[in-house]
């Protein structure tokens, strides 16, 4: 039987329990970790006009890293119980988190620069 499910004969078969969850949850992980390493970096390099300034912004890219992670297995656990009770997705705290993390590199990266200048 062709036609527009894709040759597929039962409806249930075309979503498959859990991949896109998985797939979401790593895709958050790589950011995570994406992220944290960028932060690190800014830290490394912040840390050769003042030490003080590389550990507060590593420390704080450290919080907000962990913080994700958290944020990201429970987010997983909530999705997939969701996702197989057909109710609403979780909430967007781990994406305020990500944009923390980015705005707390990027506000460090524009110091950085224009303290070199």
């Amino acid at each position: 039987m062709t036609g527009s499910d894709g040759g597929r004969s039962d409806a249930s078969e075309i979503w498959d329990r859990g991949v896109q969850n998985e797939r979401t949850s790593l895709a958050w992980t790589r950011s995570i970790l994406s992220c944290f390493g960028c932060a690190l970096l800014l830290a490394r390099l912040a840390a050769n006009t003042s030490w003080i300034i590389g550990a507060v912004i590593a420390l704080a890219a450290l919080a907000l890293a962990l913080a994700a992670v958290r944020v990201s297995a429970r987010r997983y656990r909530q999705a997939a119980s969701a996702l197989s009770a057909d109710e609403p997705l979780p909430d967007g705290t781990l994406p305020a988190i990500i944009v923390a993390l980015v705005l707390l590199i990027g506000g460090a990266a524009v110091v950085f620069i224009l303290v070199e200048l």
